[in-house]
């Protein structure tokens, strides 16, 4: 089925069953309590659980619906090639497994997957997930954690190149941070796309085009919410990193660093250090803003990015995983 056909015959599936629901289009009450109430039990913040990657990232290019199933809660996220159920709160495994039963009998479906789900969950359901013969595929292996207090002390030999960088681009205000606005959304997005000239070519995923759509989004989102931040740091008039960052909705003392793209290389009219100084001024903004532990997303493979993320000497690993059910 196509995107409006699927999309369709799910309002028509929900209506059918009386469930309720609603959709996602931006922030607001309804999706701040609703999220509040999916990620409830969830005892570690998972990069992807939270409501600025529901309304940006997860909204690319998808319909994404809010539904309280016989269950429990879900996002539902409806795409051209299917229906996937995001990070659920099931109260009943059994009740949750009848659910997509029905859905992959009427929709006509091969599968349902269950996006981004932490280790955590599974482990809740470990026993129900082998009964169902579901497919257990790790999505991300290790998400990276840091200790703020840590990271804005910089105490110690193993963090001198740090401090160095702090002083040269920071304490001396040689780098400048200012927020994304309709004014200069242009500059933020001439530096995604210099750094996918730059540097992109050499990871893994492509993803250019979202990656646009999330800060155009998010910088939207920053107009009225001010927690989230979308800002540009510029070195002598011109911009060298983008960076988004917040505290973790319903986490106290949680943040997490959303994205940073900083143009290091000198050569192709970076700035050495840029990526560095970009941490280290998300750092002291949480620390003013009593956030303890920051979650900076996947280590990944990328050999560049693992050794740029480990210099920050992590506290903790955090894993999740897609869960695919076929019935």
């Amino acid at each position: 089925m196509r995107s409006n056909n699927v999309s369709a015959a799910i309002i028509g599936y929900l209506n059918r069953k009386n469930i309720k629901y609603f959709e996602v289009e931006g922030l607001n009450k309804q999706l701040l309590e609703f999220t509040r109430d999916l990620y409830k039990r969830e005892p570690l913040p998972v990069f992807e659980q939270n409501y600025y990657h529901i309304i940006s990232y997860l909204h690319y290019n998808s319909k994404i619906i809010g539904a309280r199933f016989r269950f429990g809660s879900s996002i539902l996220v409806v795409r051209e090639d299917g229906v996937f159920f995001f990070t659920p709160n099931p109260d009943d495994f059994r009740n949750l497994i009848e659910e997509f039963s029905c859905l992959i009998t009427e929709l006509d479906l091969q599968q349902v997957t269950l996006l981004n789900v932490s280790k955590d969950w599974k482990e809740r359901w470990k026993e129900d997930i082998l009964q169902f013969k579901a497919e257990i595929i790790p999505r991300s292996r290790e998400e990276v954690v840091y200790d703020v207090e840590r990271l804005t002390a910089l105490s110690g030999k193993s963090f001198a190149e740090l401090r160095n960088t702090r002083n040269k681009l920071l304490s001396s205000e040689s780098l400048g941070f200012v927020d994304v606005t309709d004014k200069n959304i242009c500059a933020a997005i001439s530096v995604l796309d210099r750094w996918q000239t730059f540097q992109g070519g050499r990871y893994i995923k492509k993803k250019g085009d979202k990656e646009k759509y999330v800060v155009e989004k998010l910088a939207e989102c920053a107009k009225t919410d001010k927690n989230i931040k979308v800002q540009l740091a510029t070195f002598e008039g011109v911009a060298q990193s983008l960076i988004i960052y917040f505290p973790i909705p319903n986490r106290p003392g949680w943040g997490e660093i959303y994205m940073v793209k900083g143009l290091n290389r000198r050569s192709e009219g970076g700035l050495h250090g840029i990526s560095d100084a970009s941490y280290l001024k998300i750092f002291s903004v949480f620390k003013e803003n009593r956030i303890k532990w920051v979650n900076d997303g996947e280590l990944g493979s990328e050999l560049g990015t693992r050794e740029h993320k480990l210099h920050f000497q992590p506290i903790n690993f955090l894993q999740s995983f897609d869960i695919t059910i076929n019935l």
